[in-house]
């Protein structure tokens, strides 16, 4: 079923070192795409996965479910199952943290 590997995050994470100057644009994007990782890391090989797929992170294209499926050998369906589990756990995330701030 999941004969197919995929890497979604580097193992640097791929992320941009830069002078703290916290007014730049390029600042903002690191950091954006440290919460980015952060939340991800909270989620499952599979349904991370899927999230980078479908929503085109870390440089890529979007993806459909079709292309998906075919890429990692499920259904679409499946992969619509992994997309809405995900979300439902990053929803969660953003609950508990607004719940803490």
């Amino acid at each position: 079923m999941w004969g197919a590997k995929i890497s979604v995050l580097p193992a640097n994470r791929g992320f941009p070192q830069c002078t703290p100057n916290f007014g730049t644009p390029q600042v903002e994007e690191t950091l954006r795409n440290e919460a980015l990782a952060d939340a991800l890391a909270i989620l499952g090989q599979h349904e991370r996965g899927v999230i980078v797929l479908r929503y085109g992170l870390y440089g890529s294209e979007p993806e459909t479910l079709d292309e998906i499926g075919r890429r990692l050998g499920v259904s679409r369906e499946r992969v619509r199952q992994l997309e809405t589990v995900a979300l439902k756990q990053l929803a969660r995330l953003r609950e508990m943290e607004s719940v803490a701030s």
